[in-house]
């Protein structure tokens, strides 16, 4: 279905300010852009509130409503933009310590970098991680470019921000294990690594915090076999979750 509308000032203007985080907190609202991520959305139990388009695309099913090539560059975040995007309301998920005890978890401190970010919970949509758990300083996952670099994970995996300390103190008390990621750690390959537990990812800078270190009951690194400086967040993750659902399919099949 096509709606075709002139925009108003006002609307474009809402849409525009949701690059922000305080607007986006204060509206309730994000914005997906680009062909897949809009289709993720549209297919994602996350609520879409309205869809705006240059043209029909043949994909998308929902009612668009169709705007000026100049009024869409004026929304959009993107440097080449395609033309497509939605506004959706930002989901409220519960955390529930509880509920992690048999999950695989992860728990998120300063990370800052919105591609980082995009990519970690894209890992952790991709390795069956249903809950990514972030400090208050780690980007905001509607972030755009975040959104953009999730490829739609950020529709499915539940993303939740608290006070880390308070959370990983609670999960230790019941029994999760704590993971950190150190460069002190011993290898991720020769450590004993369960199938449920919370891993604790950090700024590729700073790492984790040593407040939330301390709660950890086992210390992991990947070791390097080259010359590289370091491996940034998201491809430290990806590296960490891998192993991990590594050795679980090897009991599994064992």
């Amino acid at each position: 279905m096509i709606q075709s509308s002139i925009m108003s000032k006002n609307e474009m203007q809402m849409v525009r300010s949701l690059r922000n985080k305080k607007e986006r907190n204060e509206h309730g609202l994000f914005v997906a852009e680009g062909l897949k991520a809009v289709k993720e959305l549209l297919a994602s139990r996350v609520k879409t509130r309205s869809v705006y388009a240059v043209r029909k695309f043949d994909d998308i099913k929902a009612p668009l409503n169709l705007v000026s090539e100049s009024e869409f560059a004026k929304m959009s975040s993107m440097k080449t933009p395609q033309g497509i995007l939605a506004v959706a309301e930002k989901p409220s998920h519960k955390l529930s310590v509880g509920e992690l005890k048999n999950e695989l978890t992860l728990a998120l401190a300063g990370i800052r970098d919105p591609g980082n970010m995009g990519s970690i919970v894209r890992a952790a949509d991709w390795f069956g991680i249903k809950n990514v758990v972030c400090s208050s300083d780690t980007c905001d996952i509607y972030n755009p470019k975040a959104i953009a670099a999730a490829m739609g994970s950020a529709f499915r995996v539940k993303v939740h921000y608290t006070d880390p300390l308070a959370f990983l103190s609670e999960a230790k008390n019941n029994g999760i294990t704590v993971y950190a990621s150190a460069t002190d750690g011993v290898s991720i390959y020769e450590a004993k690594l369960s199938a449920q537990g919370i891993i604790i990812i950090g700024n590729e800078s700073k790492g984790v915090p040593e407040e939330l270190k301390s709660l950890a009951a086992v210390k992991i690194s990947i070791p390097s076999f080259g010359e590289a400086e370091s491996l940034n967040a998201a491809l430290a993750c990806a590296a960490i979750c891998c192993e991990f659902r590594r050795r679980k399919m090897s009991r599994e099949t064992a």
